[in-house]
C-alpha cells in the first residue's frame, strides 16, 4: 500500500517445501532505522490475501523484530515446526515498522527444503 507503512509480500513454490527458518536483513545497512519492518504475520498456504482482509486471518507466526535481528551477522529466526512442513506458498504481512512512513527490507532469507515425495512408479506389483 502506498498510504501508510504495511506490506505484504507472496511468495509461491514450485512444489511442497519444508520452511526450518527466515532471515529478514536491514534496508541500507542500517542508514534508516525507522523504515525497519518490526512486525511480520506470516501466513501459510494463502494465496489471495490482500490489505481488505488479512487482518481478519490468523496467522501460523507472528514475529517481532528488533534492529539486532536485522543485522547481517544476526541468526535466522526459527520458525514453529509443526507448521512449516508441507509449504506450497508463503505470504508476509508487515504490519508496522519503527516509525517512517514507508518500509525498506534490505533482504529475506528462507532456509529449508524440499518435501520428499513418493514415485508410484518405484513400486512393483507383488502376487
Amino acid at each position: 500500500s502506498d498510504a501508510d507503512e504495511q506490506l505484504i509480500i507472496h511468495l509461491t513454490f514450485q512444489e511442497f517445501v519444508k520452511v526450518k527458518s527466515i532471515k529478514f536483513s536491514e534496508w541500507n545497512m542500517g542508514s534508516n532505522p525507522d523504515m525497519n519492518h518490526v512486525n511480520v504475520h506470516i501466513h501459510i498456504n494463502r494465496n489471495n490475501l490482500g490489505f481488505e482482509d488479512i487482518e481478519d486471518v490468523d496467522p501460523a507466526q507472528t514475529i517481532t523484530l528488533t534492529a539486532a535481528d536485522l543485522q547481517d551477522v544476526s541468526d535466522a529466526i526459527d520458525l514453529y515446526y509443526v507448521k512449516f512442513q508441507r509449504v506450497k506458498s508463503l505470504t508476509f504481512f508487515i504490519e508496522d515498522n519503527a516509525g517512517a512512513d514507508i518500509t525498506a527490507i534490505g533482504g529475506l532469507q528462507i532456509m529449508g527444503r524440499t518435501v520428499a515425495t513418493t514415485n508410484m512408479n518405484d513400486f512393483k506389483k507383488q502376487g
